[in-house]
């Protein structure tokens, strides 16, 4: 094979071998199983446990993940190995998603599907991209009200450096001007007021 053949099979080749490697990785951490009942938020006790199975896509391309589901009738189940991983609610990763909303920032819902099949090992159909990019900014008003609210910490001892700048006329370089403007530009002398204040 020549060099420019080469490179794209390994760049694939490449993506399978990480996607391998995130699959052992998940499949060693086990089923998140506990030796105690379950004890969910809502505070039911859930006791039955039964290995579940769910897909995660992500920049890689998609790997399984058996984890054990606790529960109890008429409750929701829970996966102590999901919230052990921190993995979202949907089937996409949280770092595939930020790829999707990059990308989404910057171009079309279709360039975003064209550009996350050609850098990643991902699959997002374009339906999902667009739901991805909503649920992106579903917290962004959150996010800048908490740091708002935040007040700045400033040490007594720190001191503060102000500058101020005020700048009239700038001077031109009249060598590149047409020969009609160079002469009047020569024959006018510039101003440079500038000051500068520190306090």
């Amino acid at each position: 094979m020549t060099h420019s053949e080469i490179e794209p099979k390994l760049e694939k080749m490449g993506r399978e071998l990480m996607r391998r490697l995130l699959q052992e990785h998940l499949e060693s951490r086990g089923a998140g199983e506990s030796a105690q009942p379950v004890q969910g938020s809502d505070g039911v006790k859930r006791p039955r446990a039964r290995l579940q199975r769910r897909e995660l896509e992500t920049i890689f391309g998609t790997v399984s993940i058996e984890r054990a589901g606790c529960g109890q009738e008429g409750s929701r189940s829970l996966h102590p190995l999901d919230a052990e991983l921190d993995l979202p609610d949907k089937k996409y990763s949280l770092e595939l998603s930020r790829c999707v909303a990059e990308e989404a920032a910057r171009s079309s819902f279709d360039e975003t599907f064209e550009s996350i099949c050609k850098i990643t090992g991902g699959h997002v159909p374009k339906r999902q991209i667009e739901e991805l990019v909503r649920l992106a900014v579903l917290d962004f008003d959150a996010f800048y009200e908490t740091r708002q609210a935040q007040p700045a910490v400033v040490a007594e001892n720190d001191s503060i450096m102000v500058i101020s700048v005020a700048g009239k006329g700038v001077v031109m370089r009249t060598e590149d001007l047409r020969e009609q403007t160079r002469k009047p530009a020569k024959a006018r002398k510039h101003k440079m007021d500038a000051r500068l204040s520190i306090r």
